[in-house]
């Protein structure tokens, strides 16, 4: 017997063009890692503040109850959930460094390019600016999203190079991170103390990575899979 969903499923599969499909793919599945871990560190803090046993001697049961919560929190609050938030920066960041290169390299080879991207002079984004400009008439930071994933950069470049430390950054780099402090963009940032990185901003980050791909690939006419197109990128904090 003839199987027409079978059918619909090989067709909507041999439609994937791969280029893009896994690009998205990968900002999707970072995101599903993102918010599972923010909620799995979120409760093994509420039970840690619940169930701390150690004795702390005061001689007051109550004083001691209160103590013992205050530490349980201390050590998730003050402790993993922002080394966990620092790496969940650095892992999107690597996310888009590599589908970037990766999106380069097969323009490149697709259309036999002389000058590839590492022939440019500057960081990445400086580079495929100058590539997609030359080649294509058009520059990264001309890209909806390219201010999200630029300032997704400094950030990253700053825990990595400078232990989370904007003072420790050039003196260009440093102002720029003292001015995206914001509570509402979920950034804490003050000469001489680390970096503060709450939900919003790795939110917002997914989002602007989202949409600089999906432009770069209308650019430069890539077709993407029909999921992506049905419902625009929004900043989506764990529940």
């Amino acid at each position: 017997m003839h199987d027409s969903k079978l059918d619909d499923f090989f067709a909507d599969f041999n439609a994937i063009v791969w280029k893009t499909y896994d690009t998205l793919s990968a900002l999707d599945a970072f995101e599903s890692f993102w918010k599972e871990t923010e909620r799995l560190v979120a409760s093994a803090a509420d039970v840690s503040e619940k169930n701390e046993t150690f004795e702390l001697g005061s001689g007051d049961p109550a004083t001691d109850y209160r103590e013992r919560r205050r530490i349980g929190r201390h050590l998730h609050d003050e402790i993993v959930t922002p080394t966990f938030r620092y790496a969940a920066v650095i892992t999107l960041f690597a996310v888009v460094e590599r589908e970037l290169k990766r999106f380069a390299e097969t323009l490149a080879k697709e259309e036999k390019h002389t000058l590839g991207y590492r022939d440019l002079k500057g960081g990445l984004l400086e580079q495929l600016s100058r590539y997609t400009e030359v080649y294509r008439g058009f520059r990264l930071n001309d890209l909806k999203g390219y201010i999200g994933v630029r300032d997704l950069q400094k950030v990253r470049n700053c825990l990595v190079h400078a232990y989370g430390d904007p003072a420790m950054m050039s003196s260009h780099d440093k102002a720029h991170l003292l001015k995206m402090n914001s509570d509402a963009a979920g950034i804490e940032a003050f000469d001489g103390m680390p970096l503060g990185i709450g939900q919003p901003f790795i939110a917002a980050s997914l989002v602007a990575a989202k949409m600089l791909f999906l432009d770069l690939f209308a650019k430069v006419g890539w077709t993407v899979n029909d999921r992506w197109l049905a419902q625009p990128p929004a900043p989506a904090a764990p529940a």
